[in-house]
């Protein structure tokens, strides 16, 4: 997640600077991206666990 969560944001930051729409600034690249890191993060645990209750549960339904 982490190489994930940096090359996001050096795009979105180098693009933003390409087309001349926003300047770099360190503060605003930090916290975009903590934003992205922790967005994928909370992403995977949430359908981690919504996937890992459905397979359980077919397992279950399988045994039965």
């Amino acid at each position: 997640m982490f190489n994930d969560g940096t090359s996001v944001v050096l795009f979105t930051v180098v693009a933003g600077i390409y087309s001349n729409q926003k300047g770099f600034h360190i503060l605003s690249f930090f916290q975009e991206f903590l934003l992205v890191s922790l967005g994928g993060i909370l992403t995977g645990l949430i359908f981690g666990y919504i996937f890992s209750k459905i397979i359980f549960g077919l397992i279950t339904e399988s045994i039965k």
